[in-house]
């Protein structure tokens, strides 16, 4: 079985928290890569954007807002108008595409799709990484939910807490379902009856991963 050494230098098994704190850790790492791919295209898009002579005004949408108040910040209430800007026709945002970088509340309102995760460059690059990272977020969840949920028969190790000495493994025997302490006996003997065995809180338990 895979062991780490603990700050305290106690050998303890793989739990399901190295597992998620790995799982987590590579989360970040691909978001990180996502963040910096969607900078990459946002800046080419608001260069070309700028260089087909986009309307700054109303950022290639046509509309502006034109009154809203601060007691719906959700911009619910917000009034529109036309791009006063005369030089802005269909034909000039047609060829300039929206502004990327600058959605706002209002865009929403407005059923404007965000123009960057809309964009083929972004969605190529960017699209895969973004199924990952949602994949490691469901498993992330799913993880902690076990981590959380104890049942007769899990592999088990105190981690923390003065009560019980860290390291001490075994299996599930028996849950309270008045205390909601875990009952831990060893392995040869979880399931025998009579056996000794040591009660600990759930909140010092991981279980092993396996």
């Amino acid at each position: 079985m895979a062991t780490k050494q603990s700050t305290k230098k106690i050998v303890l098994p793989v739990t399901l928290a190295d597992v998620q704190f790995e799982l987590e850790q590579e989360r970040e790492k691909l978001s990180s890569l996502v963040a910096a791919i969607a900078a990459d295209v946002t800046a080419s898009m608001i260069a070309a954007f700028n260089a087909a002579g986009g309307c700054q005004r109303c950022r290639g949408r046509g509309w502006v807002v034109i009154w809203d108040t601060l007691d719906m910040m959700d911009g619910s209430c917000a009034e529109f108008g036309p791009c006063p800007v005369p030089e802005c026709t269909e034909e000039t945002r047609a060829k300039s595409g929206l502004l990327a970088g600058h959605e706002s509340k209002y865009d929403y309102r407005r059923g404007v799709r965000n123009p960057l995760q809309t964009s083929d460059a972004y969605r190529c690059v960017a699209g895969p990484i973004v199924k990952q990272i949602d994949e490691l977020r469901s498993a992330i969840s799913e993880i902690d939910y076990q981590r959380r949920t104890f049942v007769k028969g899990d592999r088990v190790v105190v981690v923390r807490g003065r009560k019980v000495p860290v390291g001490t493994a075994g299996r599930v025997a028996w849950v309270s379902a008045n205390t909601g302490g875990i009952l831990v006996k060893s392995e040869d003997e979880w399931q025998i009856r009579e056996a000794n065995g040591t009660w600990v809180e759930p909140r010092n338990l991981e279980k092993l991963a396996e």
